[in-house]
C-alpha cells in the first residue's frame, strides 16, 4: 500500500481503549499490526484499514502488554501480558497457551523479548508489584529474577539490540530506572534522577552498543536522554514538551535517521535531530501507543492507540 493511500476515511476504528500497538517486522510486505487494551486483542492485515477481534482463551481477558517475536514472519509468535500471567500463541493468534505467574496473581504490565529469541527462547515480563520474570523456553515457564531490583512496580522494559552479546536490559519503575548486565538475573539502580520518577516510557537506540543512547519518559518531569549507556542523563525538550511522556518511538533506522516521536497526554511531538529541537506533530491527546512503520517524514502517517478513540492513523497537522 502506498503511503498516501492511508487516511482517516480509510480507517476502521476500534471502539475501545488501546494501550499497546505492535507492527510486524515484515510490515512492508505483510501489512500486519496488532493492537491491545482492556477489551482484548485486535489484528489487522491491511495496515489498519480494518481490524478484527482476536479470540482469546476467555472473552474478558484484558491485555496490558503486547510483543511479537523478532522472527514473527516465520514463527508467528505473539505474547500478551494480562492479569496473572502471559498468553502465548505460535500461530498468529489462532490458538493460545496461558502461562500463569505464582499467586497472588500479578498484572503483567511490560514485555521484552531477546533479539536472539529463535536460539535462546528468552522473554521477560515486568509486573506491577511482583518485579520481573524471565522465561528461557519461549514463554512456557517463568522464574522470578529480582535480586537488586529495589522497586517491584515495573512499568516498562527495554532490551539491548545486542542482548545476545551484552545481556543488557533496563526496567523503568515507579521510583526510578534499573539495569541488568547479566540477562536479568540481577539488577542495579541506574543514576537516573529519582525526583523525576516514575519512569513511564523507555526507548533504546538500535545502535545502543555503539552510541549508548537511551531515552526515558516521565510522568511529570519530561523527557531525558543518556548517551553513555545510562551513566549520565540530560533533560531534553524542556521548553516544548508538555504533559506525561507516555510513549517514545525512534525511527526504524535510528540514529542514521535521527528522528523520534513522543506522545503525551496533550499532543504528539516529533524531533528530527535526536531530541535537540521539537515541533508539535499532531494535536492528539492521550495517546498510549505509537508506531511509525512508514517513517517519520512530515507526510508519513503514524499509528496511535488512544484511551477513547482506539487506534487511528494521524498525519502531521
Amino acid at each position: 500500500m502506498a503511503d498516501q493511500e492511508i487516511g482517516a476515511s480509510d480507517f476502521a476504528h476500534i471502539e475501545s481503549t488501546i494501550l499497546s500497538i505492535t507492527i510486524s517486522p515484515a510490515f512492508g510486505t505483510d501489512q500486519t499490526c496488532y493492537a491491545a487494551g482492556p477489551a482484548g486483542l485486535y489484528h489487522s492485515d491491511d495496515a489498519g484499514q480494518s481490524w478484527h477481534s482476536v479470540a482469546l482463551p476467555s472473552p474478558d481477558i484484558p491485555i496490558f502488554a503486547l510483543i511479537l517475536s523478532p522472527d514473527y514472519p516465520g514463527d508467528r509468535s505473539i505474547f500478551c501480558g494480562s492479569q496473572g500471567g502471559v498468553l502465548r500463541s505460535e500461530d498468529a493468534g489462532q490458538t493460545w497457551e496461558v502461562s500463569l505467574m505464582p499467586t497472588p496473581a500479578p498484572t503483567v504490565a511490560a514485555l521484552a523479548i531477546s533479539p536472539g529469541f529463535a536460539q535462546d527462547g528468552i522473554v521477560f515480563a515486568g509486573t506491577d508489584g511482583d518485579g520481573i520474570f524471565r522465561s528461557e523456553d519461549q514463554g512456557v515457564s517463568w522464574n522470578s529474577w529480582n535480586f537488586g531490583l529495589l522497586d517491584a512496580h515495573v512499568l516498562n522494559l527495554a532490551i539491548s539490540p545486542n542482548f545476545v552479546a551484552d545481556q543488557t536490559l533496563f526496567a523503568g519503575t515507579s521510583s526510578g530506572l534499573f539495569k541488568s548486565r547479566n540477562g536479568g538475573r540481577s539488577w542495579g539502580e541506574v543514576a537516573f534522577p529519582t525526583a523525576a520518577a516514575p519512569v513511564i516510557s523507555l526507548a533504546i537506540s538500535p545502535q545502543f552498543a555503539d552510541d549508548g543512547m537511551l531515552y526515558v519518559g516521565t510522568e511529570a518531569s519530561g523527557l531525558f536522554v543518556s548517551n553513555d549507556h545510562g551513566a549520565h542523563w540530560s533533560p531534553i525538550g524542556v521548553s516544548t514538551l508538555r504533559g506525561a511522556i507516555s510513549v517514545i518511538t525512534l525511527a526504524r533506522t535510528f540514529p542514521a535517521e535521527q528522528a523520534l516521536m513522543v506522545a503525551t497526554n496533550e499532543a504528539i511531538y516529533s524531533s528530527p535531530d535526536c531530541g535537540t529541537t521539537w515541533i508539535v506533530h499532531s494535536l492528539v491527546a492521550d495517546a498510549f501507543a505509537l508506531a511509525a512503520p512508514y517513517g517519520m517524514a512530515d507526510h508519513q502517517p503514524v499509528l496511535i492507540g488512544r484511551a477513547e478513540d482506539g487506534a487511528e492513523w494521524v498525519i502531521k497537522d
